[in-house]
């Protein structure tokens, strides 16, 4: 597959990052996935919290669609709001004690899930993906590419 992308392009990438988002999520419903990508990005923004826009934002998801997983996830104990020091209109989110242990455990699922995807890999072969992980994540980024992709045609 390596070697079709190097002659294929970037669609052959995307199917690649594809493949290996899909190993790392082997055990996770798909309504399940945002709300873990909610409360990493409630974890790495520590004890500030974030907002519900900061996190909309960051996660590249509509405003309501945050609120609402953040209505249930507050129902499941997994996160806390509460006002902000300077704007009482903005609501704060944070990550309560349940939602780290809720992430932990996530955590490990996705490692078990990457280690069974790349059993047949040898540790070089595993110290050279990371590599190129960790280039492809430091790329520049800009947002979406084009109009499909912003109305989900592409």
């Amino acid at each position: 597959m390596i070697e079709s992308f190097l002659v294929g392009g970037s669609g052959e990438l995307v199917a690649l990052v594809g493949a290996l988002a899909q190993a790392a999520r082997p055990m996770f419903r798909p309504e399940e996935e945002l709300g873990v990508r909610v409360m990493g990005h409630l974890a790495l923004a520590g004890r500030r919290g974030a907002s519900q826009r900061e996190t909309a934002r960051a996660l590249d998801v509509a405003e309501a669609t945050v609120s609402r997983l953040c209505d249930q996830l507050e129902v499941d104990g997994l996160i806390r709001r509460e006002a902000h020091p300077n704007d009482r209109r903005v609501k704060m989110l944070h990550l309560a004690p349940a939602g780290a242990e809720h992430l932990q455990l996530c955590a490990h699922r996705t490692c078990a899930g990457l280690d069974l995807a790349l059993s047949d890999f040898t540790p070089g072969e595993r110290v050279l993906l990371a590599r190129l992980l960790d280039r492809l994540k430091a790329a520049p980024r800009g947002r979406r590419a084009c109009e499909g992709c912003r109305v989900g045609g592409c």
